[in-house]
């Protein structure tokens, strides 16, 4: 970078952390303009971007980056960061390791991968980058209060309030390290203490992300609900919701998926209207069938899921897709299903072997046990958990529908499409509508083998709403 150039990066650096985006935008547009290419004047724009929710961009500038840089620690670290916000945590990890590889002391990227390891939930591994954070940088209190988060999150409070109390007597305004100590006050009950905790993190000098903002409004929410102050709930939920809104509207919105509504609902009418007296089932499968549990988000199956698996027969897998395959090849489209009522027992046998293979990526298999497959939004793959496995059981798990949205509308979730729909009461209700629109089709159409449990009676008595579960299974 060349002297004039430096000098204008350093100004747009000091723009952005003034909060003057669109002056320091104009300037590393004038640097790149200079020096097409130029690795931190794109790694700059595409942090701007992302913090203002234009992953799509902040995409683009990283990659023109590292077309012409393709070793910039910088660039890769940015690149591991955006792929682990939108949550692809295999390509975050790919991108990190490459910045770390190339610089083993690169503090950011340590910091990033350690992000990667605690979502992954491998908080061992976590707690070894952190620590490595730290024998660099002794009072990194970033790294501080990210350790207070993950001894939070394996219920070891006190080390997680001594880690989070050191951060905060480095910075005062880590906002990670206040978070964990109100998530503290909160399994302990103190919810005005969490109030109190959050409300100054929103203060303008604290200049907040929009997550953060969200973290924090979202963290008060949770203290008014239980305070049973619901009026000030609502309103905080509200705020944390429109600003995870703002984060993923551009990319999730107009998003073509599986789990868009549009499909859903296009889903549901294809499938009405196919007839399956031409299905031919599948008679070579000699191989046990897993059992599904199935079920709208916040409608039990988490419960279920923990009481099933106490059982000693039983191995349980959560919420993992297992079967991305066959719908992949096979999106639903009258043509497809004409396809799919007619797959080969050679194609079957193969889309078995790949939902085995997946399996055995999460879990340990044992022939002497069941496996409980539970991912809610399989209710929407029952054409093709039928196809794989016609005699498959399936517990259904329902509640109450206006709790089901509440709780879906409270619920702070690692994001994708799906989840996307639950930020606004409206789409919530929506898309409960056409998953259980499509599931109530699904039963009608298939003969499927299908427990449904009810969650209100579950949580009355378990031990005699269990057996009828347990024992077809």
């Amino acid at each position: 970078m060349s002297l004039g150039n430096h000098q204008l990066f350093s100004t747009a650096l000091k723009d952005m952390r003034q909060g003057n985006i669109s002056r320091a935008v104009e300037t590393c547009n004038q640097i790149i303009k200079n020096n097409p290419g130029d690795a931190d004047a794109s790694n700059l724009l595409g942090i701007m971007a992302k913090n203002n929710g234009n992953f799509l961009d902040a995409a683009q500038y990283f990659e023109q980056g590292l077309k012409q840089h393709p070793n910039h620690i910088y660039l890769l670290n940015s690149m591991g960061a955006l792929a682990k916000q939108q949550g692809d945590l295999e390509t975050a990890e790919k991108y990190l390791l490459k910045a770390i590889n190339s610089k083993p002391d690169f503090v950011n990227a340590l910091y990033n991968l350690s992000g990667v390891k605690t979502i992954q939930q491998h908080y061992s591994e976590a707690e070894l980058l952190l620590k490595r954070v730290l024998k660099i940088q002794p009072e990194n209190s970033e790294a501080l209060g990210n350790l207070s988060a993950l001894e939070e999150k394996q219920n070891n409070l006190t080390l997680a309030t001594q880690y989070a109390e050191k951060a905060l007597s480095l910075n005062p305004v880590n906002f990670i390290a206040r978070l964990t100590l109100s998530n503290v006050h909160f399994r302990n009950e103190n919810y005005q203490a969490v109030i109190e905790e959050l409300i100054p993190t929103l203060s303008s000098n604290q200049n907040l992300t929009p997550i953060n903002y969200s973290l924090a409004v979202g963290g008060i929410a949770q203290a008014y609900d239980k305070m049973k102050l619901y009026p000030e709930a609502y309103e905080h939920y509200k705020k944390s919701n429109d600003a995870m809104m703002f984060i993923y509207k551009q990319q999730f919105v107009n998003a073509v998926s599986i789990y868009a509504p549009e499909n859903i609902i296009k889903t549901e009418q294809q499938i009405a209207a196919f007839d399956f007296s031409k299905w031919t089932n599948s008679t070579d499968n000699k191989q046990k069938s897993p059992v599904f549990l199935l079920g709208f988000p916040r409608s039990g199956t988490t419960l279920l899921d923990q009481m099933l698996a106490a059982h000693s027969q039983v191995t349980t897998l959560e919420e993992k897709e297992t079967l991305i395959d066959i719908y992949q090849d096979y999106p639903v489209s009258e043509e497809n299903l004409e396809l799919l009522a007619n797959l080969s027992e050679d194609k079957i046998k193969n889309y078995r072997s790949q939902y085995w293979e997946r399996v055995s990526q999460y879990t340990e298999l044992d022939e002497q046990k069941i496996l409980v497959d539970k991912l809610p939004l399989n209710s929407i793959m029952l054409i093709y958990i039928y196809r794989l496995f016609p005699d498959a059981k399936i517990i259904f798990s329902v509640r109450d529908p206006r709790d089901v949205v509440v709780s879906c509308f409270q619920q702070r979730f690692s994001m994708n499409q799906a989840m996307f729909q639950f930020l606004d009461f409206e789409t919530t209700v929506k898309y409960y509508n056409a998953v259980m629109g499509l599931v109530k089709t699904c039963r009608f159409k298939l003969p499927l083998s299908i427990k449904q449990q009810k969650y209100e009676q579950l949580v009355v008595d378990y031990k005699t709403e269990l057996n009828p579960v347990t024992n077809p299974v």
